[in-house]
């Protein structure tokens, strides 16, 4: 995969300055300079997810943050989501937008219309109360100057979202899954069509199944996008009727935006966020879950098919979040970034067998009580070096560490 290219996806759209996997490569590892903090200006809300791309059309790579509505507040206002404009320098300019929203589950920053500027495509999880904000996925189209215009629904109702190019027409699709797989086919204009609905996990009739992440990827070879979900059950309508469970469902994609059971037997784990990377070299995308105090990896066979393959433990009484995958330390194989909670960040080293070494400490946002939310890796500075950014919480900052020689 080219540098510019989701570590998530195979047929997803090229995001400027996010790495592959382990296409990147780099002749050292030096995060331990002092971090660029950044305040992105979410006041009252809770910043929740990041995207990267170049979104004002410089060659530099800036940041889309989505702030939550912050319930803890007496006066909550809109979350809406802050714009961080790169100088290409290590500087950053932020201007904080309020829209509609109330909890941004997920922000992907991509080209739904084929106009050539960047759009935000977000996953708002809503809110059924004071304020009643209905769950949905909004496309916001981009001017190519670092503005977005106002907010369309493209699809009603929760769920985690990928934004793939999933039947091969050349134009980018929406798949969301929530209790099932629904997947939009876009027309490149920015407007997505009908669902074509899939199941991926089968249930007894008192429990349901929320889908935690979607992660698309070629599994099998046969060159179209394959789904992997990371889910958990609990009953309805009473939670306490049955314990809840964990799992992740491996499922075929048809090449034409369906989907059906995987190779693969369900890997059944605890996860909480997974990553798709080849982490043992053999061309093949594995999958990189978190899970309680540390991730877990599971080495694909090549049809599809997972089998645990080794666990990594974070430091004793740290909980691991999500993972971002690259070679980070520029020795050659891939290696994991860890956020998680109490504004912790950890970065793996990968011994290129699907394990990974003890942990190192990372600066997140300077300290504080706060979840490390979310993790992204590439090359945001231009110097073919792999950088690491971390939105934090409550903390509200955004956390660049550049990797210097």
């Amino acid at each position: 995969m080219p540098v510019g290219t989701s570590i998530r996806g195979w047929r997803r759209a090229a995001r400027p300055g996010v790495a592959a996997a382990v296409a990147l490569a780099v002749a050292a590892c030096n995060l331990g300079a002092p971090p660029v903090v950044v305040d992105v200006k979410a006041g009252d809300y809770f910043s929740e997810a990041v995207a990267v791309g170049d979104v004002d059309g410089d060659g530099d790579v800036d940041f889309v943050v989505g702030n939550d509505w912050d319930t803890m507040e007496a006066n909550p206002l809109p979350g809406g989501y802050s714009v961080v404009l790169s100088d290409g320098a290590g500087g950053y300019a932020v201007e904080r937008v309020e829209a509609p929203f109330f909890a941004w589950r997920e922000v992907e920053l991509v080209d739904v219309d084929e106009d050539g500027a960047l759009d935000i495509v977000g996953s708002d999880s809503g809110n059924q109360g004071l304020p009643d904000i209905p769950a949905a996925t909004h496309v916001l189209p981009g001017d190519g100057q670092g503005g977005f215009g106002a907010p369309t629904v493209v699809h009603a109702g929760p769920g985690a979202i990928e934004v793939a190019d999933v039947d091969g027409d050349g134009h980018l699709d929406l798949v969301v899954v929530d209790r099932e797989v629904q997947v939009r086919l876009g027309d490149g204009t920015g407007a997505f069509g009908a669902p074509i609905t899939s199941a991926y996990a089968a249930l007894p009739g008192n429990e349901v199944v929320d889908a935690v992440d979607a992660l698309l990827d070629d599994l099998d070879g046969d060159g179209a996008a394959d789904l992997v979900v990371p889910f958990r059950t609990r009953c309805s309508p009473d939670p306490r009727a049955c314990p809840g469970r964990a799992g992740t469902a491996v499922l075929a994609g048809d090449g034409a935006g369906g989907f059906g059971p995987g190779a693969g037997t369900p890997v059944y784990a605890t996860p909480d966020r997974a990553q798709l990377a080849d982490v043992d070299g053999d061309d093949d995308p594995d999958l990189v879950s978190t899970a309680a105090n540390g991730i877990t990896t599971y080495l694909n066979d090549g049809d599809g098919g997972f089998g645990t393959s080794g666990y990594s433990p974070l430091p004793d009484g740290e909980l691991a979040y999500k993972a971002a995958v690259a070679d980070v330390d520029g020795d050659g194989t891939p290696d994991a970034v860890v956020s998680g909670y109490d504004n912790h960040g950890h970065l793996l080293s990968g011994n290129g067998d699907g394990t990974f070494g003890p942990p190192t400490g990372l600066a997140t946002s300077g300290g504080g009580a706060s979840l490390a939310n979310d993790v992204l890796v590439g090359d945001f500075l231009g110097d073919e070096r792999v950088d690491v950014a971390f939105v934090s919480g409550r903390a509200d900052k955004l956390t660049v560490l550049e990797n210097r020689r």
